[in-house]
């Protein structure tokens, strides 16, 4: 049952967690380290359906992380919910081990989400 995104609704969460090797140099969203060239990493964007209105949305922007921060990725609505409202409100948070200062301006603020064509 999802709370924020679609209040009070049954949704379906799938997390797209894929590793890759970097083909470039690129910035952890999670530590804002970075990741070399050639080194492993996920990518993750999630997939959800909102069962009642039969529509299906993708997260806006692909998180990409090192691989030892998976633990860390949402596997279901009310986790990510809950991320969601760490990125929103990273002032709160300073103490997490998550860099929510940089989520928050590389994903624009917040986790949006873009509504898929059927």
């Amino acid at each position: 049952m999802s709370k924020d995104y679609f209040p009070n609704c049954l949704v379906a969460f799938y997390p797209y967690i894929r590793e890759s090797h970097s083909k470039e140099e690129i910035t952890c969203d999670i530590s804002t380290n970075l990741i070399g060239r050639g080194q492993l990493y996920i990518n993750y964007r999630t997939l959800i359906e909102n069962i009642e209105t039969k529509e299906a949305f993708v997260l806006s922007k692909t998180i990409k992380c090192e691989v030892n921060y998976q633990d860390l990725l949402p596997t279901n609505i009310l986790e990510f919910e809950r991320f969601n409202d760490q990125i929103m409100n990273y002032e709160c948070f300073r103490n997490s081990e998550i860099s929510l200062d940089h989520l928050h301006y590389s994903q624009g603020g917040k986790l949006k989400l873009v509504k898929l064509k059927k």
